[in-house]
């Protein structure tokens, strides 16, 4: 699945937890530019969450999502996540 920056602003922390979970492995090592995108092999498709953080080290969480036919996912400063 390739995960998309499509926020404003950089990406400086992303993580990928099961719902419920508070914490997961950082993705990144290096900040995601906005509309960017990173490639992730996953194991569980569905209730998962993604955990953003920006430059000040605010998180915005993309909750439950179902990744199960997803080849991309997209991240909005919103909270939300197109998937396709």
């Amino acid at each position: 699945v390739i995960i998309a920056n499509g926020c404003d602003f950089a990406l400086h922390g992303l993580a990928l937890v099961h719902s419920g979970q508070s914490e997961g492995d950082n993705l990144i090592s290096e900040p995601l530019a906005s509309g960017d995108g990173i490639r992730v092999d996953l194991n569980v498709n569905k209730g998962i969450d993604l955990m953003a953080v920006d430059a000040e080290g605010t998180t915005i969480t993309f909750e439950n999502l179902d990744l199960s036919s997803a080849s991309q996912v997209t991240l909005h400063n919103d909270g939300t996540a197109t998937i396709e």
